[in-house]
């Protein structure tokens, strides 16, 4: 149950971030925008699904951009994650 409502914000947050990024100013300035805010959200919630739905919405929402930092946020996520759980 925790796990569907961490996914359910992680959703959320992810969404929001990722909506108010890419409509907020011009496409450069919101391409680094979404970079510098994913690792925040990531080690925020800390969780590898929040990674990997942040990356999904990406995909879906940012057009071309998202199609290429939508991969490697998830790779992102899975490489934190990992690290995480070797330590």
């Amino acid at each position: 149950m925790r796990l569907v409502f961490d996914t359910l914000i992680s959703a959320a947050v992810a969404s929001a971030l990722s909506a108010a990024a890419w409509s907020a100013i011009g496409t450069t300035s919101n391409l680094l925008l979404i970079v510098l805010f994913a690792p925040i959200v990531i080690l925020l919630v800390g969780l590898f699904l929040t990674g990997a739905v942040f990356g999904i919405t990406m995909a879906l929402s940012a057009g071309r951009y998202g199609l290429v930092l939508g991969p490697i946020l998830v790779a992102a996520a899975v490489s934190l994650r990992l690290a995480l759980a070797g330590s």
